[in-house]
């Protein structure tokens, strides 16, 4: 059994609030909770992988070490 919006007995103005904050805010609501949940996955998956990769790359940089003959020579 299906109901037509249109054959219903609710005044215009009540079917109006009803697609309004039914399915406006849901539709809102969906948008903003994804796009939070987006925003802080997307930053927490940033941070944590230069907090993680930063210190490796940091350790597997190669430094150049000094010559033997700048440790003997004078100022």
């Amino acid at each position: 059994m299906c109901i037509q919006v249109g054959d219903s007995t609710l005044p215009l103005l009540h079917k109006s609030y009803l697609n309004i904050f039914f399915f406006g805010v849901r539709m809102l609501a969906t948008n903003v909770i994804s796009f939070t949940f987006y925003r802080r996955s997307l930053s927490l998956t940033l941070t944590l992988t230069l907090a993680l990769t930063l210190p490796l790359t940091l350790t597997l940089t190669p430094t150049p070490s000094p010559s033997p003959s700048a440790a003997f020579s004078c100022p």
